[in-house]
Formats: structure tokens, sequence, C-alpha cells
């Protein structure tokens, strides 16, 4: 039998005891406090500014009531919105980042309607939109104070809750890389144990004699392929009273657009899965999210287009570049790029190919040359920093890719995709993905497909958002850039 101590974190010189605070994330309860109070006086101060510089007028003061009346307001939407995080868990689990920051940003923008409406024709219009700016205001300000108070706990030691592994080894390698992934995770695996050692293990308090014996204060049950032997350990785990998280290993459940069910007096749970790309409104909403950020960003980036334009250029060829790709529902359209090879770099490849077999191997497996003698040199800096890629606005504003989404691919690599290719027709091709922002050209194929995969299948406008805030830092770190 495996050593089951050899899972244990570098942090194990000491076995911790089981004190880490469950009510530690309380303290995230208090940032939200203080940004929002940071984000009321900031937005009145500015609102105040604007008022003496454009309107060279005082802002009225409120009377006695109203002032009332609004601080009541505010302080009620606070609560409101307060005990909806709670009903999210922010304040009782530990979160991950940006699962966090998209309920803060939604509920926030709601809350900033609530508000202004509220008490509009109740205090001076700035006031009314003040109130409501000032949410605008805690959708930014929130999640910082969350990292600091998080960040605060963490020096503490009284953030991370040391977590024994309970399962397969071969099923806990993927979550120890989740866990991994977050900045700062809430849950520090402190060991791991298989699932039918801890069923049949006789510690004292059985269950929570195990986690006593690995320093752990929650079990984190990775399910198994054989049903009676889950079972057998959640039933312990309940019976035992030990706190416990479940995750399902061996397929690729979809972790949004997932409804649950149950049923009264039974232990049947259901769940109900809907693409989001399935549906007409969600498809309305990407197509409206692409066409509006597409106008602004090319706009604003016009005098780049035209000066990069003219660089290229100067060693005679086209400054762009279309080459086939397959889009949406199989569909062809011409992915554009700013021209980074030489005019003849088909001749160049097939040659490179055929007297170097490393290089043939790599782009085999990768469709791509680390030294690629093909580019240019003011192709290799369009590279570096993905500048290459700006004429693909064009074919955002043409519906033929989209924002974010898969990179599109030739007609050769479909069969690296094999059945997934079925959820890479599912949506537009993207200028960025998740793929992008997770190494790049450092991934494997295989390792790309399954993101694209993952993307497909748990799309949501929030993850748009969220790749596209993690596309310009990959981009300036030029991870995976080649």
């Amino acid at each position: 039998m495996p050593d089951n101590r050899a899972f244990i974190d570098v942090a194990q010189e000491k076995v911790r005891p089981l004190a880490v605070p469950e009510n530690a994330p309380l303290l995230i309860f208090a940032s939200d406090i203080v940004a929002y109070a940071l984000s009321f006086f900031a937005v009145f101060l500015i609102s105040a500014q604007i008022a003496h510089i454009f309107y060279h007028v005082a802002l009225a003061v409120p009377t006695v009531s109203a002032l009332r009346d609004m601080l009541i307001g505010q302080a009620t939407v606070f609560c409101f919105v307060a005990y909806i995080f709670w009903l999210q868990g922010h304040y009782r689990d530990r979160g991950t980042f940006w699962d966090e920051t998209r309920v803060v940003v939604s509920t926030s923008l709601f809350a900033a309607l609530i508000s202004s409406f509220a008490i509009l024709g109740r205090v001076p219009q700035p006031y009314a939109l003040a109130s409501g700016g000032a949410w605008l205001c805690f959708a930014l300000f929130a999640p910082i104070g969350r990292q600091v108070a998080k960040h605060a706990l963490h020096r503490l030691d009284a953030w991370q809750v040391p977590t024994l592994l309970v399962g397969a080894d071969e099923h806990c390698h993927g979550i120890r890389a989740a866990l991994a992934s977050d900045s700062l995770p809430g849950l520090r695996t402190v060991g791991h144990i298989d699932i039918s050692e801890f069923i049949t293990a006789t510690d004292d308090n059985h269950g929570r004699g195990v986690l006593r014996r690995y320093g752990a204060s929650r079990a984190l049950l990775v399910c198994d392929t054989d049903h009676g032997v889950n079972r057998a350990a959640v039933q312990r785990l309940v019976r035992d009273g030990v706190p416990f998280t479940l995750v399902p290993r061996g397929i690729e459940l979809p972790v949004h657009g997932m409804r649950k069910s149950s049923f009264f007096s039974h232990d049947d749970v259901m769940f109900t899965y809907y693409n989001n790309l399935d549906q007409p409104l969600a498809r309305a909403v990407k197509i409206l999210f692409d066409i509006t950020v597409a106008t602004s960003l090319f706009v604003v980036l016009l005098p780049f287009f035209v000066a990069i334009a003219a660089l290229v250029k100067l060693d005679g060829g086209p400054a762009f570049f279309g080459h086939r790709r397959l889009g949406m529902n199989g569909r062809h359209f011409h992915c554009l790029k700013f021209r980074t090879m030489v005019v003849n770099s088909a001749e160049v490849l097939k040659e490179l190919l055929a007297r170097d077999p490393a290089a043939a191997e790599e782009w085999a497996r990768t469709q791509k040359l680390t030294n690629d003698p093909r580019v240019t040199a003011i192709g290799r800096f369009l590279r570096k920093t993905s500048l290459d890629e700006l004429p693909q606005l064009i074919n955002v504003l043409r519906l033929e890719m989209s924002l974010v989404g898969p990179r599109p691919i030739v007609d050769a690599e479909a069969g690296h995709y094999g059945e997934y290719i079925e959820l890479y027709y599912k949506t537009r091709p993207g200028v960025s993905g998740l793929w992008q922002v997770s190494g790049r050209s450092d991934t494997s194929y295989a390792e790309r497909v399954r993101l694209d995969g993952w993307y497909v299948r748990n799309w949501a406008i929030w993850h748009d958002v969220a790749i596209l805030l993690k596309t310009l830092p990959a981009v300036l770190a030029q991870r995976g850039a080649r």
C-alpha cells in the first residue's frame, strides 16, 4: 500500500492543529463595509467637484429628513446586498476570486439601479446619482478590499483551511492543480488517503479522528467510479459530523448552466444542464458585447493600426494577411492579421520540415515553431506583443469572430479536436480565449482542446469579461507568445 503521507505539502514540517477559525471570512464582511463607505464618500466628493467646476454651484444640502431617508435607504440596500453575499457563501466559505467578483459586480449593478430610483425626488438629484454611483465604485473597491482582507488572514494563518483529500490519487491530481490555480486558495491540502482506507479506518471518533491524524479540519471527497464506495464515504462523513466538500471526477460535468433540484424526503438530486450558448438571448448578449467593445477598441487603436501597417509594408509585401480558418458551424472565413512572415513562407516551411526532424516533430505536435525562420523582424515583435492580431477586431465587427472564444484553427487542426470539434463549432472563434491566458504555446495541444471545450460547455458573459481582463497581463508578460 502506498504511503498516504507522501502527498503532504512542504508546509508539513509540523502538523497544524484543527484551529483555523471557520468564521474568518467574516473579515470579508468588514472589508465590504469599508469598501462601500469609501465608495459613497468618494462619489459624493466627485459629485461636489463636478457641480462646482462645471456648474459653478455648491451642492444643495439636503434636509434632515431627506438625509435620514437617504442613509436609511442606503443601509437597507447594503443589508440586502450583504444578505445575497451571505447566501452565496461569501461570508461563510473560502470562495475563489473570479466567482466572488462575478457575484459582486452583478449584485452591485442591480443595487445601483435600486438605490438611485428609491431616493430620486426625495433628495437633490446629485445625491441620488451619487447613491447609484457608489455601488458602481463598490464593484471595483470590494474585490480589492477582499483581496487585502484575504492576504491579512493568510499572513495570520487563518485563511487556508487544512484539507484532507479523500479519493484515488489519479483523481486527486486534478484537484491539486485546480486549488493551485487560484491566487489565494481557501483550502490547503495537508494529506491524501484512499476512499476505501478512509471508510475502514478505526481512529477514535472515526472520520474526525482521521482528519486529526493528518492535521486537517475539512475533508475533500473526490468521487470514485465505484458508486457504492462513494455512498459509503459520504455516509461516514455525514454520520461523523465531518465538514466536507464533494468533487465529482471522471466526467466532464459543466459547472455553469447547471440547475439543481431535489425531492422532498428523498436523497436524490437532479442536475439539469442548459448550455448558455444555445439560448438566443445569451447569444444576443454576447454579440452586443462584442460589437460594443470591438467598436470602442477599434476607434481608440486606429492610430496604431495605421502606424503598424506602414511598418509592415516596408519590405514591399502587403500589410495584412488573411488566413483561411474554420469558424462557427464549420463555416470558413479569412482570419485577418498583420503580416508577420516573409512572402514565400510556405516554401520556407516546407524546406525546413524536410531537413530538420526536430522542427517537423514540433510542428506536428503544436502546429507552431519555437524559432520560426519565416517570421520577419517586425513580425517577431508583433507576435511577442500579440499586436499582429489587432486586425481581428474587423473580423469581430463582421460577426466572423468573437472577442473571446476558442482560437481559430485551420482544417488540418480539426483532427486534433476529435469529438470536441462539435463544441468548437458552437461559437465563433475568439481574438482572445482561455487558452491564450493559460500559457498559449507553452501548453500542449491536448490541453488547448480541453480548455476550449471547458469554455464552450460553461460559457457565461462574465467569463468573457474575466478572460479579457486577464488578456492584457498575459500579453504584457508575453506568456507563451511566439
